[in-house]
């Protein structure tokens, strides 16, 4: 019984001590090449196929829609400030590349929002580099994002973009560097 205690301590201290699989980022189309390329982008969020429990985030956030009648008007004014802090942690970590908010730029990255969690500390997003002209990737990376404790959705969402602009210029710096190439 001692030993069996032991292992399950033991099991319990690594899985803490270990930390669980996720928040990688993937390059699935492009390359480092193409990326290096890009010299300024504007940011586009795009929630049209966003999904929190299951359901279209529309229809997720509807019940808290219906208690107030701006709602949706606080929600596009949150999502403009949350991608301004994206572009500036972005901006923060020297990447060769510069991200903007301003929609004139030659290249645009579509952020696609794919999932989100229930609270919004977690988001799981498709980057889509493109020229403004056309839907043809340059390149597109995978990655998710966890970040904040407590907070209202957007709050909590903002944090999740925060680490996420610093995560996505730090990936885009190595693979421009090591030349990765999407498998």
């Amino acid at each position: 019984m001692k030993n069996l205690m032991k292992c399950l301590l033991l099991a319990v201290g690594a899985m803490i001590l270990v930390p669980a699989e996720g928040n990688a980022q993937k390059l699935t189309t492009g390359s480092g090449a193409a990326l290096s390329k890009i010299k300024y982008a504007s940011v586009r969020m795009d929630f049209s196929q966003t999904v929190i429990k299951g359901k279209a985030m529309k229809d997720f956030l509807a019940k808290d829609a219906s208690k107030e009648v701006g709602y949706w008007k606080e929600f596009d004014e949150d999502i403009k400030e949350i991608t301004a802090d994206f572009v500036k942690e972005f901006n923060d970590e020297e990447c060769p590349m510069v991200l903007t908010t301003q929609p004139d730029m030659d290249v645009e990255l579509q952020i696609v929002v794919k999932k989100v969690s229930k609270g919004g500390d977690h988001v799981w997003c498709d980057y889509v580099f493109h020229p403004k002209d056309s839907d043809e990737p340059l390149a597109i990376i995978t990655m998710d994002s966890e970040d904040g404790s407590w907070g209202s959705f957007t709050n909590l969402m903002g944090d999740a973009f925060d680490l996420a602009g610093e995560k996505l210029a730090k990936y885009i710096r190595k693979a421009i560097k090591k030349g990765y190439v999407a498998e």
